[in-house]
């Protein structure tokens, strides 16, 4: 499959009645296990290339903590600390939309936490790749902080899975375009 407008988008009601489970369901089994304190951790890690755009032209290793919206990646498993990060245009299962920090707060409890990663990337999703979520056939999914490292780890890493878990080819948002 190559991402693209044309084979992005179906007709909403197809997808509006998987909506809230393609998201919260996924948002539960990927959430990030790293903290930023460390330098020489994975998290930090950025062994691609990348064209003064900031694209990567060259796979290579890319910590969770040095994603950027537009990254293509090859996911592996859900609880991670780097990801094996690809030119858009090879093939690949994940990108990255979007990342934001949450607020400076005491840690509010996972639930909170999940629910601030789910309406952020949503909010974000249009913003990212240009058509509305609801009428897309990419799933959504997030990277957020855990208890464990809050004190260190605010962002959330929203990510565009491919619909049937399959790799494909091209950038679903403009940044990977």
């Amino acid at each position: 499959m190559v991402w693209g407008p044309n084979e992005v988008v179906r007709e909403t009601r197809l997808v509006a009645v998987r909506f809230a489970r393609r998201f919260s369901g996924a948002l539960v089994g990927l959430i990030l296990l790293t903290s930023c304190s460390d330098s020489s951790r994975p998290a930090l890690e950025d062994e691609s290339t990348r064209d003064d755009f900031g694209r990567i032209v060259e796979p290579g290793r890319v910590g969770v903590l040095r994603l950027r919206p537009g990254d293509c990646f090859v996911a592996g498993a859900d609880e991670i600390e780097s990801v094996a990060a690809v030119p858009c245009a090879d093939e690949h299962d994940s990108e990255v939309l979007a990342v934001f920090d949450l607020p400076d707060t005491a840690w509010p409890g996972a639930n909170a936490v999940q629910a601030a990663a789910r309406e952020g990337c949503l909010g974000r999703f249009e913003a990212a790749t240009g058509f509305a979520y609801i009428t897309s056939v990419a799933e959504l999914t997030a990277y957020a902080p855990t208890h464990t490292s809050w004190a260190d780890d605010r962002s959330v890493i929203c990510v565009a899975l491919s619909p049937d878990g399959g790799l494909i080819r091209g950038g679903l948002t403009r940044a990977g375009a």
